[in-house]
């Protein structure tokens, strides 16, 4: 829709410039020129599909993969770069055999005005190019808006899976429902620690193993919350300097405690 509205104002504005001699901007010869490249592009790229669903994404069509978008982005992109070299191109045979073709001699004068005739003629060469540039402005840039919009979608599906792994596991990573071990470790429990064999995890914080230091003492006296040692002992199997500061803490407990 809006683009429909954007192609109505600039033909509007176009032939308010051109004023009442339209007839003076069309020249047949000039539009093959251009017009004839622009096809032999598409017909070689296989891409005349790919153009003109770039029109009906343009207006509104949805439905299309990332795939499509990203042909008919590169496609628009083609047609308006191979409309300004083959316009470029024009202009400049046309002003060359104008020059070549003038003659020095009486008829100079008269030569001066064909070739001024034939330059503004040779001009139509980068009028009609720069025009189909514009009409074909927006298609880039919606097509792009589009594309990016598609991938945003596809990104948020891939991060929803991924927080519904989250949600099936505890805040520690852990599937919810699973037993931690119970072996606390302490002084006259037979029972071993955990030998560390668990890969230690990255997002251990150095505020935790403050609280860690600080609770250890009591924890190995027995002071402590079951729930409590329930998450030190989470953390000591985690954690593996405070794994072995609580092994030599229980250590020294355990020979100040043995009998001399």
């Amino acid at each position: 829709m809006f683009y429909a509205l954007y192609l109505v104002g600039i033909l509007g504005y176009i032939l308010s410039g051109i004023g009442r001699s339209p007839m003076d901007f069309i020249d047949r010869i000039t539009g093959i020129y251009i017009l004839a490249p622009c096809i032999l592009v598409l017909l070689c790229t296989k891409s005349f599909s790919a153009f003109g669903r770039s029109f009906l994404m343009a207006f509104g069509k949805k439905g299309a993969s990332q795939e499509q978008y990203e042909e008919s982005l590169q496609t628009v992109r083609m047609v308006m770069f191979t409309a300004l070299l083959s316009g470029g191109l024009c202009f400049l045979i046309g002003t060359i055999n104008s020059w070549r073709s003038l003659s020095i001699g009486p008829r100079l004068e008269e030569g001066m005005v064909w070739l001024l005739l034939d330059t503004i003629v040779a001009m139509l060469s980068l009028f009609y190019p720069l025009l189909l540039c514009l009409l074909l402005l927006p298609l880039p840039f919606l097509l792009d808006k589009q594309l990016l919009l598609l991938k945003a979608g596809n990104g948020q599906g891939g991060d929803g899976s991924g927080l519904q792994d989250d949600d099936r596991s505890g805040t520690d990573g852990r599937p919810q429902g699973s037993d931690r071990p119970q072996d606390k470790g302490r002084p006259g429990d037979s029972r071993p620690l955990n030998d560390g064999s668990k890969p230690q995890s990255d997002d251990v914080q150095p505020l935790q193993c403050a609280v860690v230091h600080d609770l250890l003492s009591a924890y190995i006296q027995g002071k402590t919350s079951q729930e409590t040692d329930a998450d030190i002992q989470a953390h000591l199997e985690d954690c593996g300097s405070c794994r072995d500061l609580y092994r030599d803490m229980r250590s020294n407990a355990l020979n100040r405690t043995a009998p001399h």
